[in-house]
């Protein structure tokens, strides 16, 4: 079927009327006695079914799905030739791209009587710029959307700064026929995917690791905090990782409390879904562990593991009531370093935290059975490739290196591995106990 008539923009010019009508008269053949249809306008997204009349109006209001130019949910039958077979990866990389976009109409263009006519056309017009052909002759699949998207993973892949990139675009826009639509910088790039709703949300941050310039400081030129410049670069190495989680604890919290709208594909319909998070995963150990043996144990004091005897208890298991009341008493942390490098003074030096992290703010979390879990798996696998990487001398997963071995000197332990400097400069790494003969 001729679906050229879905692209005109006047919904009520006569080519799009007949064009509307022929498509009832087809699903009418096709489906028989059906009294209801699938209707693929852009609120319904061939996912609620209407009657005949129903669909037309839907479909001089609000217009097609523009990428629905095959009629499958009404009998028509896709075309195949030896074209298409041989390109099935690139077609199946287009469909990849429209169901992004579809995705983003059915969480943005669903919400019945609240939805934006006005949005929906605008969105239905970069749709269209975005799937047109990249330069006269190219094949089907070869759309502007997919060059942005591919040329923008490169960049990212390769570490492409944003001159070198719109560098390429030049060169490409220059040897390409008459007509292509290649975009002239990584800003109409960034753009174009920004207004499909693929983009995404830059925020400064402050050098001292303070706040983020985002919400009620989006506007602010300087630091509230510690006055530092919005602008200078960040060359700090802060561990304030709550100041950079909160625009993802806002989000979880509006999940938690609002919820979002969403589709669920086996009933064909959409619902609100809450969501929670189940707390955090760690792949990192504590190296601390010599405090848990037994106060007799040979190895608390053999000094060959870091040149001191372990003298520190294990910790106390403390009831969850007495957990919560610790963390009842901290007051709200003030974050960032100070610009003169002071450490942060310890408010309570009774307690066994510093600060209390941001995950609290969430309802749900006190109620956790476990906040903070290990991801053995790849515990696991990290222990085991780097226990047979030092038996076997294995480059990249051996931690036995010379830099170890230097480390090892500048503690004062384990003499009998220190590097061996020989008077030609030749250096020489002594075999330990733990590695295998060759």
């Amino acid at each position: 079927m001729d679906g050229s008539w879905m692209l005109i923009f006047d919904r009520f010019s006569q080519p799009y009327v007949d064009g509307v009508n022929s498509f009832i008269e087809f699903a009418k053949v096709h489906l028989g006695e059906a009294r209801e249809i699938k209707c693929p306008c852009m609120n319904c997204c061939n996912f609620y079914k209407q009657e005949y009349d129903s669909v037309k109006a839907h479909l001089l209001i609000s217009g097609m799905i523009v990428s629905y130019t095959t009629w499958l949910e009404y009998g028509e039958l896709p075309e195949h030739n030896n074209l298409d077979e041989s390109n099935g990866e690139n077609d199946e990389d287009e469909d990849e791209y429209d169901e992004l976009i579809e995705d983003y109409q059915r969480g943005n263009f669903m919400e019945g009587d609240t939805l934006e006519r006005e949005d929906v056309r605008h969105f239905d017009k970069l749709l269209d710029a975005s799937q047109c052909c990249l330069y006269p002759g190219c094949k089907n699949s070869d759309t502007l959307l997919s060059f942005v998207i591919q040329m923008l993973h490169v960049k990212v892949e390769n570490r492409w700064s944003n001159k070198s990139f719109d560098k390429i675009l030049e060169i490409q826009r220059r040897f390409l026929p008459e007509g292509h639509v290649v975009p002239g910088s990584i800003y109409e790039c960034k753009k174009l995917l920004r207004d499909l709703g693929l983009g995404y949300e830059l925020i400064n941050a402050c050098k001292h690791d303070c706040v983020l310039f985002w919400k009620e400081n989006a506007h602010l030129e300087k630091c509230p905090t510690c006055q530092a410049s919005r602008y200078r670069v960040n060359d700090s190495k802060g561990t304030d990782i709550d100041v950079y989680l909160r625009p993802l604890i806002d989000e979880l919290k509006e999940l938690w409390e609002n919820g979002v709208m969403t589709y669920d594909a086996s009933t064909e319909q959409t619902f609100w879904m809450h969501a929670a998070s189940r707390g955090l995963i760690s792949k990192i150990g504590w190296v601390g562990h010599r405090a848990y043996l037994p106060d007799n144990h040979l190895w608390r004091k053999d000094k060959k593991f870091d040149g001191l005897t372990e003298l520190r208890k294990k910790s106390l298991d403390l009831l969850v009531e007495k957990v919560m009341a610790q963390l009842d008493q901290w007051r709200e942390v003030k974050f960032g370093k100070d610009p003169t490098n002071k450490k942060r003074p310890r408010e309570f030096e009774e307690l066994n935290w510093t600060k209390k992290s941001i995950m609290w703010e969430l309802t749900y979390w006190k109620k956790l059975n476990l906040q903070h879990n290990l991801d053995v798996m790849h515990i696991e696998k990290n222990i085991c490739e780097n226990f047979y990487g030092m038996m076997l001398a294995i480059d990249g997963k051996n931690k036995d290196t010379y830099k170890a071995r230097d480390d090892l000197q500048e503690m004062g332990i384990r003499q009998e591995l220190h590097l061996q400097r020989k008077d030609n400069r030749s250096v020489v790494k002594p075999r330990a106990a733990y590695t295998l003969d060759s």
